[in-house]
């Protein structure tokens, strides 16, 4: 059942979170987003820049990807992304639902 809404114009967002949830945050966006929101911005813009010049490749690797947070924009414009970061407690913030299981995205942790 569709919570109400007296905006029509958010009758979607609400449809959309209650088939698909809300988004969580990564174990490093969770703490920037709580002591420097400002900072996600700028992730999130060096992330389009990425995905700009990524865009139509079949294959991608992202080395380093933390809790890959940003990892979405490129993955929306490559035909395949891989993340990985040899830091144990990144990609688990990832196998967490970060990205849920049907998302194409894929994690790797090295260094286990």
């Amino acid at each position: 059942m569709t919570k109400a809404t007296r905006e029509p114009q958010y009758r979607g967002y609400v449809e959309s979170a209650e088939t698909e949830g809300l988004e969580r945050f990564g174990l490093m966006s969770n703490q920037v987003w709580r002591h420097d929101p400002k900072r996600l911005v700028f992730l999130l813009s060096r992330y389009k820049f990425v995905a700009k010049m990524l865009a139509g490749k079949n294959r991608v690797l992202e080395l380093g990807c933390a809790d890959a947070f940003g990892s979405r924009i490129v993955r929306a414009e490559v035909g395949g992304l891989v993340c990985a970061d040899f830091d144990p407690a990144a990609p688990v913030a990832v196998f967490a639902g970060v990205f849920r299981a049907r998302s194409p995205l894929r994690a790797a942790g090295l260094g286990y």
